[in-house]
C-alpha cells in the first residue's frame, strides 16, 4: 500500500472505532436511563402501597 492509501485506511479505522464507541455509549445511556426510570416507578408504587396499608 502506498503512504496515501495507508493514511486513508488508518483514518477510516479511527472513524469506525469512534462511531463504535459512540454507539456503545448511546446503548449504555439508554439502558441506564431505563433502569433508573423503572426504579422510580417501582419506588412510587411501593410508597403508594405503604399509604394504603397505613390508612386501613
Amino acid at each position: 500500500m502506498s503512504n496515501r492509501e495507508n493514511m486513508a485506511f488508518n483514518m477510516g479505522d479511527l472513524l469506525f472505532q469512534m462511531f463504535s464507541l459512540l454507539f456503545i455509549a448511546f446503548i449504555v445511556t439508554i439502558n441506564c436511563h431505563r433502569v433508573s426510570h423503572d426504579q422510580k416507578k417501582t419506588n412510587g408504587i411501593e410508597k403508594n402501597r405503604g399509604k394504603i396499608k397505613q390508612s386501613n
